[in-house]
C-alpha cells in the first residue's frame, strides 16, 4: 500500500506543479494584457470570432503525463533497491608499528548467534 501511495503521489505530484505553473503564467500573461490596454488612448473596435478553447494543448498533457511518470517510475524504483550493507567508520589511529592509519569505513560484521 505505501508503495502504491508514493508512486499516486510522484505521478501526480509534478502534474499537479506543472498546471499550476501553466496557471500562473496565464495569469501573469492576463494581468500584463490588461495593463497594456488600460494604457492604450485610442479605442479600437475589434470583431472577434469564437472564444478561444481555454483546454490545454495536447503538447502540454502529453509533457505533464511523461513527467509525472517518470517521477512515479524512479520513485517506485527507489522503493525496491536493495539496501546497502551498514557500514561503520573507523577512525583515524596508530596501528602496531606507530603508522597513521587514516579513516574509513568497512562493512559492519554480522553478529554471531550462538
Amino acid at each position: 500500500m505505501r508503495t502504491f501511495l508514493t508512486v499516486l503521489i510522484f505521478f501526480f505530484g509534478p502534474t499537479l506543479l506543472m498546471l499550476a505553473l501553466r496557471g500562473l503564467w496565464l495569469w501573469l500573461r492576463w494581468r500584463l494584457r490588461r495593463r497594456r490596454e488600460a494604457r492604450a488612448l485610442v479605442v479600437d473596435a475589434e470583431v472577434v470570432g469564437a472564444r478561444p478553447g481555454l483546454r490545454a494543448p495536447w503538447p502540454y498533457l502529453l509533457l505533464s503525463v511523461l513527467v509525472g511518470a517518470v517521477a512515479a517510475f524512479f520513485a517506485w524504483r527507489s522503493l525496491h533497491e536493495a539496501r546497502p550493507a551498514e557500514r561503520v567508520y573507523v577512525p583515524a589511529h596508530l596501528n602496531e608499528a606507530g603508522e597513521v592509519v587514516p579513516g574509513h569505513w568497512i562493512v559492519k560484521p554480522k553478529r554471531e548467534t550462538r
